[in-house]
């Protein structure tokens, strides 16, 4: 037998492939290429804002760098693939910003989005019920992507007409929301809470009252939401019910004695548990593996 499978072993220098029949596509994803990945694509970071040198060639690290490939076609060929200007096909830089900046691309998107969170705990603005009978109707698998569309302009619409007739209070945290706008005649998105008719613009006038602000055209119902500012609101976003989820999941996985509010989870777990697990077979509980799982 062993003879048999040592004959069958062929010795070539072609790579191995091995042949595993079709392939089934599950899914496909796009978006945008992330900070590093850009990084990685990149042949040259770009950092300084100057084109030529005082002979007048393109610098490194400049805008013009000659690893991008040639800006013209008396300027040789490019340094990383030795291609003519003709030849070269280009390759990419990138800067590094200092601070988050809106593209002005996605700037309506990015728009809507805030006019259906909250800008304070980064929540979405509908109750429970209604923002789960949406999200089910968006993960369905047979939705077509035009319903799709047209289901997301319903969501933004409904919370903009909730912000628009009235000031929308949060109900994780209380915040009173008003309307995102658009800034007229510049980049910039700004949080309207003019109609908002409780005590906290008042405590605001109050406050600045005494600073060089008050003497100046100050509106204090409006605010400018910053690049900055809604980075970190929408790093702050999370999936309906998610973080908590995870949380009884991982601690009811590694312990099922652990107590939780929530009734339905707990009745409806029978899986066994690490705890138990290690009580009944070993007796005691090696919480040292168990920190190491965590």
């Amino acid at each position: 037998m062993l003879l048999q499978k040592t004959q069958d072993i062929v010795f070539t220098k072609l790579p191995y492939i091995e042949d595993v029949g079709p392939r089934k596509i599950k899914g496909m994803k796009f978006s945008m290429l992330s900070d590093s990945e850009i990084a990685k694509t990149a042949e040259v970071q770009v950092y300084k804002g100057v084109y030529y040198d005082p002979q007048n060639r393109p610098i490194e690290g400049g805008l013009l760098d000659p690893r991008m490939g040639p800006p013209n076609k008396s300027a040789g060929n490019c340094a990383t693939c030795d291609g003519s200007y003709n030849d070269c096909p280009g390759h990419y830089g990138y800067l590094v910003l200092a601070l988050p900046v809106y593209n002005v691309g996605y700037l309506s998107t990015i728009l809507d989005i805030l006019k259906c969170i909250c800008k304070s705990c980064s929540r979405v603005l509908l109750d429970d019920q209604l923002a789960k009978s949406y999200l089910k109707k968006m993960r369905a698998p047979k939705i077509e992507p035009l319903k799709k569309a047209e289901l997301v302009k319903t969501i933004v619409k409904k919370c903009t007409a909730m912000a628009g007739s009235k000031a929308v209070k949060c109900s994780r945290c209380g915040f009173v929301n008003g309307t995102a706008k658009k800034v007229v005649g510049r980049i910039g998105i700004i949080h309207d809470r003019s109609k908002i008719n409780d005590n906290s613009l008042e405590e605001f006038r109050s406050a600045i009252s005494h600073t060089r602000e008050s003497k100046s055209t100050f509106n204090v119902s409006t605010y400018v939401l910053t690049p900055f500012k809604v980075l970190s609101l929408f790093k702050r976003m999370t999936d309906v019910g998610g973080w908590e989820d995870l949380q009884v999941e991982v601690a009811q996985y590694i312990n099922s004695d652990v107590r939780i509010d929530n009734k339905e989870k707990k009745a409806a777990k029978t899986t066994e548990w690490f705890s138990s697990a290690y009580q009944r077979e070993a007796g005691t509980v090696s919480w040292e593996l168990i920190w190491k799982t965590c």
